[in-house]
């Protein structure tokens, strides 16, 4: 099995377009990824350059005036060909696209290819803290008979190393000295090592048959396209929640932490995962591998939310049973006593200068998510 990145460098007067998506997993002895290409001034030829002398990448160009943006002069269709069986274990395939001119070249595009072990199954759930994840990662251990701590956390230290790689190997001013090593080390080489040193700590701790991963929090939502890139083909639950019982809950269970702070943190974990979310749609070029919960929904309706989730991660019928059992009589973490009857902002025993923070801070979001400020929860 295969996993593959692409990256779109967009040069001056020229870019690229990939048709396929940028982050994948495939199966086939031979691999094509298609796109186009647009400049401002007339292209002379499309090279790759591999990395290392064993790899090569077979290029196919024309000129393709039907793909033409207005305001474009020249747009060119593309496809780059790969014998898979030049990829091994201990040598990912590296390489970058150039586009050459009369007198000069651009390189608009670079990746890489790696040989991994395939899993069956790779499940992340997340979302605000108090919202519902225990819940649901504790079920989904049962259902997917995997064996998963309690949180994780792991993903979220790789982002900020790959921070940390950026702002040296990337960013910094020793990173643009020419005729220096870290000058010409490409970023996704070092990327490729990070997510093949991610994927051995999960086989080492969890094996290839299930990997599911809870972990809560804005961090692990910033840091999910790292995970996709290192599994493409892992599906994501969001767990959300109103803002009203969110923060009643956070103040129970983190008290030393401010009710401004709340609020925010209320309010950047649905910015950080649309943000999130609108990059993996764009690299995967789909949206079936995220679902969201509401936690007031697996409360008052457990058998119909182990359904949707059993459906979305392809449960079989005795991982559903046991799903569902959990959601239905497992309740973790409880700050205070289940009701199915919501309240109103004036019930939360909050202040009248607090109620109006909340609407400030939060009322868009409550829109957007189609949340109420009074006892119907929803709009």
């Amino acid at each position: 099995m295969l996993n593959y990145y692409l990256q779109e460098t967009q040069a001056a007067g020229v870019g690229v377009h990939f048709f396929s998506p940028t982050i994948g997993q495939v199966a086939n002895a031979k691999v094509e990824f298609k796109g186009k290409l647009s400049s401002s001034n007339r292209v002379k030829g499309i090279r790759v350059e591999c990395l290392s002398e064993q790899h090569s990448i077979g290029v196919v160009w024309s000129a393709a005036p039907d793909l033409s943006d207005e305001g474009t002069a020249h747009t060119y269709r593309f496809s780059l060909e790969v014998d898979s069986k030049q990829i091994t274990e201990e040598h990912d395939l590296h390489f970058c696209v150039l586009v050459e001119y009369s007198d000069t070249c651009d390189e608009v595009a670079c990746g890489f290819i790696q040989k991994v072990h395939p899993v069956d199954s790779v499940v992340f759930v997340v979302g605000s803290p108090r919202s519902g994840t225990s819940a649901l990662g504790k079920g989904l251990r049962k259902g997917l008979e995997a064996n998963a701590h309690g949180e994780s956390h792991v993903i979220e230290g790789f982002q900020r190393i790959l921070e940390t790689i950026d702002a040296f190997f990337v960013r910094s001013k020793t990173a643009q000295i020419k005729n220096n090593l870290v000058n010409v080390l490409p970023y996704t080489v070092l990327l490729a090592e990070q997510v093949r040193s991610l994927r051995r700590v999960y086989e080492l701790y969890y094996g290839n048959q299930v990997i599911l991963d809870k972990t809560p929090g804005i961090p692990m939502l910033k840091a999910l396209p790292i995970a996709l890139i290192a599994w493409p083909n892992a599906k994501v639950v969001f767990c959300k929640r109103r803002a009203l019982e969110n923060v009643k809950s956070r103040e129970i269970k983190f008290p030393a932490v401010s009710f401004e702070a709340h609020l925010a943190q209320w309010k950047q974990s649905f910015i950080a995962w649309r943000q999130t979310k609108q990059q993996i749609n764009q690299a995967l070029k789909t949206k079936d591998w995220a679902m969201e919960v509401d936690q007031k929904q697996m409360s008052d309706h457990s058998n119909q939310v182990a359904l949707q989730v059993s459906t979305f991660l392809n449960l079989s019928k005795r991982g559903h049973n046991k799903l569902e059992r959990s959601l239905t009589n497992d309740r973790p973490e409880q700050t205070s006593a289940p009701t199915k009857q919501a309240r109103n902002l004036s019930q939360f025993g909050w202040s009248e200068t607090q109620q109006q923070a909340l609407v400030k801070v939060c009322g868009d979001e409550l829109k957007r998510q189609g949340y109420s400020l009074d006892e119907r929860y929803y709009l």
